[in-house]
């Protein structure tokens, strides 16, 4: 049922993109709303014609120095239209901004790169809107082939259940936000050759506790989060003292907790090949 659902949304968003860009000319002036998005633009060489980004598009370098339209979630109407462009691209749940964007004559383009499936569908779409089809083309199928080769790497061995988080109370292990299977992570992990624990799960990034860690008892515990976290060291130090009070959970026994701080592995974009490798080479290799 659920990839049933995931098919059907697919689908769903599919329409809307190409319903925003089909008998368009290339987008000259291409405003992005999420830090993917605006990766993948600069990635498929659309760099100069990205005209605004938000706070939190901070990759590659270029797009910093390109005017800000505020956050992620409160893009400013007026700084947008204040650029003049004819393209806003943004991902699902921000269908409110499109609606407030429409009255000025501005298109938007809608995209779900929330699982891999709409990660790739993302990248061609944003070719054929900023008018690099071929290498939205190449990208795609540059990435497919990546994570493929992860696959057949890590093929013949044991695979570890595995408990990826990517969030929490700080200072403490209450307030567990974890990756479920239907999210774009929980694909990776399963393209690195691991079990997910949480695989029952319908929610693709659930809230679990303490407890229900200790049921489900994972082989390997990564802990991931973003670049602009404070002290990377200090967080780690504290990390492996938390789950270090737990030795009965297999994780801590084969000293298997692991905290990866780099915000590339959180982006649902072109360098979701970098973040299948490093969760096979901590499955399968020395944390």
């Amino acid at each position: 049922m659920r990839a049933v659902r995931r098919l059907a949304r697919g689908a769903l968003v599919a329409l809307l993109a190409v319903g925003a860009a089909a008998g368009e000319a290339p987008a000259e002036r291409i405003v992005s709303t999420a830090p993917s998005l605006t990766e993948t633009l600069f990635a498929l060489g659309a760099g100069q014609r990205v005209v605004g980004v938000t706070t939190f598009c901070l990759y590659p370098e270029e797009a910093r120095s390109r005017p800000k339209v505020g956050g992620f979630a409160d893009a400013s109407i007026e700084q947008i239209v204040a650029l003049r462009p004819d393209l806003v691209v943004m991902v699902e749940g921000r269908r409110v901004l499109a609606g407030q964007l429409a009255p000025f004559g501005i298109r938007s383009l809608v995209l779900d790169p929330s699982h891999l499936s709409g990660i790739f569908h993302a990248i061609r779409a944003l070719g054929d809107a900023s008018g690099r089809s071929g290498q939205g083309e190449r990208l795609a199928r540059e990435i497919e082939g990546e994570l493929a080769a992860v696959a057949r790497e890590v093929a013949d061995q044991p695979r570890p259940g595995a408990l990826l988080l990517v969030g929490r109370s700080p200072g403490s292990l209450s307030g567990l936000y974890a990756v479920g299977p239907g999210s774009f992570l929980g694909e990776l992990l399963e393209r690195a050759g691991g079990d997910n624990v949480l695989a029952d799960f319908p929610a693709d990034y659930p809230k679990i506790s303490l407890e229900q860690v200790l049921a489900r008892d994972p082989d390997v515990i990564v802990e991931l989060i973003g670049m602009e976290r404070g002290d990377r060291a200090a967080f780690e130090r504290e990390t492996r003292q938390l789950w270090s009070r737990y030795p009965s959970l297999a994780a801590v026994r084969r000293e298997a907790v692991v905290v990866l701080s780099d915000d590339r592995l959180l982006q649902p974009g072109p360098r979701i090949g970098d973040t299948v490798r490093r969760l096979a080479a901590i499955l399968h290799g020395a944390p």
